[in-house]
């Protein structure tokens, strides 16, 4: 596990985990743990082991909180916390986690995005063969490694130019949790556009956040948002199910996500929920009443 490598993309930078320092710390690590090619594990209590496949590891709540913390602190989470953020990560599309009563198999979303096969020798030598190979590579490429610097140079100052229309950091995380649900979930386009062009309506939308504390309460939560968007079937692929949706109110004056949050959308034609939540609710007493 000491051996090899992992890719780490720029756009990590602007992403949901970005913005959570321990998520970050945890996606890495997961990274790293996860197998560059298939292995066979032992399991403790198990009698035969375990076929492993590339981008896959095993791990538990004990484990898991090993590898992240291997020393005692009192700033460390507890290991309940961080298996929720190992969830966040599966609801913003990172991951998948499949559990057993023995231990859980998670799975990166591709991998091959992380690590590729191209340079499998290397992997598989490591440091054997790699401060040869990196002193080679280190004279013969300078120049070409300028080069590529001086394009790299290039081309960020036209993303620069790019995203000058000022796209809002935290809308970022929105529209990548929302890209993440899927064709099954949305329907594809549905009022998102892309992280240079938000759509018009949810950038609108968004905007409404500076000055309305409550809505912005309600949507910065984004895995959680992510989540209960999952669960509430009765708005999967529905036309008016967009992001901008979020962020709007219902007739009674409640805010659309703080309802999905609450679940009332959970279900397949929505009506158990909703009656029971209008069952619930007084028009004329505060949300937190109920």
């Amino acid at each position: 596990m000491q051996h090899g490598w992992i890719k780490l993309w720029r756009n990590t930078l602007e992403s949901a985990v970005f913005a959570d320092a321990e998520l970050l710390r945890l996606w890495v690590v997961c990274l790293l743990l996860a197998n560059h090619k298939d292995s066979w594990v032992s399991v403790g209590g198990l009698a035969q082991p375990v076929k492993v496949l590339r981008g896959q590891f095993l791990t538990g709540r004990h484990s898991l909180h090993r590898a992240i913390y291997p020393r005692k602190t009192k700033k460390n989470l507890s290991e309940s916390a961080l298996w929720r953020k190992l969830n966040a990560l599966e609801t913003l599309g990172n991951l998948t986690i499949k559990t057993n009563n023995k231990f859980s198999v998670v799975t990166i979303t591709n991998y091959a995005a992380y690590n590729d096969t191209e340079n499998e020798s290397e992997q598989q030598n490591g440091q054997q063969d790699g401060q040869q190979a990196n002193s080679r590579r280190a004279a013969d490429a300078q120049q070409v490694n300028t080069n590529k610097n001086d394009k790299n140079v290039k081309n960020d100052k036209n993303e620069e130019k790019k995203e000058s229309a000022a796209v809002p950091q935290g809308l970022l995380g929105l529209i990548d949790g929302w890209q993440n649900l899927g064709p099954t979930i949305v329907l594809p386009g549905n009022g998102v556009g892309n992280r240079l062009a938000p759509a018009k309506a949810l950038l609108a939308a968004w905007n409404r956040t500076e000055r309305d504390r409550e809505l912005r309460a309600a949507v910065s939560d984004v895995p959680a948002l992510m989540s209960a968007i999952r669960k509430a079937k009765f708005c999967h692929r529905q036309g008016w199910f967009t992001p901008a949706w979020l962020f709007g109110k219902n007739k009674n004056g409640e805010l659309n996500s703080e309802r999905l949050l609450a679940g009332a959308h959970d279900g397949n034609d929505g009506r158990t929920t909703h009656s029971t939540r209008v069952q619930r609710h007084d028009p004329s007493r505060p949300l937190g009443d109920l």
